[in-house]
């Protein structure tokens, strides 16, 4: 089974609440494979690119992103990354906290085929000096 149809068949399970069906599952692994292209995209932005997708509260604040929103934002970090040069299996360091701009990086790294370094936001500075210099970001 090719990874969208298995996918779609895990999401079905899901829903109908099936989930011991979850364990007859199998998946051929594909030569290629882009997860925000052939699963995040056709499986989520074309069917439901104005539903919400990601609901965000901070206090009093609420913000709600739907599929295709998520997607345009990703693809213009990538091609901001792009422009300064970021290419392929180059070291992304994140040091986000959980904000919507977490999930738009994770996606545009993961499309980009960037090597995505998420870190916590509570590091100190001698956390984050021995992170730059064994981890090459």
């Amino acid at each position: 089974m090719n990874i969208p149809a298995f996918f779609e068949q895990a999401r079905s399970h899901i829903y109908q609440q099936e989930f011991s069906k979850l364990k007859a599952l199998s998946l051929d692994k594909p030569t290629y494979f882009n997860w925000v292209e052939e699963i995040f995209y056709d499986l989520n932005v074309k069917s439901f690119g104005e539903a919400r997708a990601l609901i965000w509260r901070y206090y009093e604040q609420e913000k709600v992103y739907s599929f295709q929103t998520i997607y345009e934002a990703a693809n213009q970090l990538l091609n901001l990354l792009r422009s300064h040069k970021v290419k392929q299996g180059d070291h992304i360091y994140s040091l986000l906290p959980l904000v919507p701009a977490n999930w738009i990086s994770f996606l545009a790294t993961i499309k980009g085929g960037f090597v995505m370094m998420p870190t916590a936001t509570n590091l100190t500075s001698r956390d984050l000096i021995y992170r730059f210099e064994s981890l090459f970001p």
